[in-house]
């Protein structure tokens, strides 16, 4: 008996008793052992062609997130609002399976990043209003 099966699509030599090839997962032919025989599964085997890659971020997300960062230094409350709408885009335009996957982490920071300033910046405009109509009532 042999101690090697070919593969039928890659010709890879694979040891007897898998019942997928270990490069490009095809299954192997059971007519090189039989089928009472089989000892192995081999990995990677169909499944790694169902296995899907990270998204990785899209130029949106790294927009929002230069933008977000803006905010935080020389354009406070435009770059923060861009942030926002930016990110906000992006994630419209993710595929409903992405949602929740790693590249949605720049979308997060951003969003984080820009709503954090615009909270601050409304913060800060009503303390500035409330001491202004607080001089106003008592110059008045």
């Amino acid at each position: 008996m042999a101690t090697q099966v070919p593969c039928a699509q890659c010709r890879t030599a694979n040891r007897v008793g898998l019942l997928y090839c270990v490069v490009c997962g095809g299954r192997l032919p059971r007519r090189a052992f039989p089928p009472d025989r089989v000892t192995a599964v081999a990995w990677p085997g169909p499944e790694v062609r169902e296995v899907s890659v990270a998204a990785r971020p899209g130029a949106l997300a790294w927009a929002s997130l230069a933008a977000a960062l803006l905010g935080w230094t020389v354009l406070p409350l435009l770059g923060a609002a861009l942030a926002v709408l930016l990110a906000l885009r992006a994630e419209e335009e993710l595929p409903p399976g992405e949602a929740t996957a790693g590249g949605n982490t720049v979308l997060r920071l951003a969003l984080w990043l820009g709503g954090a300033q615009l909270v601050l910046a409304l913060v800060a405009g009503a303390a500035m209003a409330a001491v202004a109509l607080t001089a106003l009532v008592r110059a008045g």
